[in-house]
């Protein structure tokens, strides 16, 4: 989570930072839909029972602190703070 919250290569396009987040996510979490992006800086804990939809956005500062289940599953899922 680290490397995402901080990754920010001086070689970097739009294009590439939203391939490379959305890579890291798949990593972070349990399971992730196409075109799915979080603004960082994230906080979340047990992210392998995280499962978000396709085209879901989260604006910054998300933090998500829950041990249980959660999913957003449902297309075109905006997520403000």
């Amino acid at each position: 989570m680290h490397q995402y919250n901080h990754y920010f290569p001086h070689d970097a396009t739009p294009e590439s930072l939203v391939d490379d987040r959305e890579r890291m996510l798949q990593g972070i979490l349990g399971k992730i839909g196409q075109d799915c992006f979080i603004e960082p800086p994230i906080n979340i804990d047990y992210g392998c029972n995280i499962s978000i939809g396709d085209r879901f956005y989260s604006n910054f500062k998300y933090a998500l602190q829950r041990s249980a289940s959660v999913r957003f599953m449902s297309s075109n899922t905006p997520l403000a703070s």
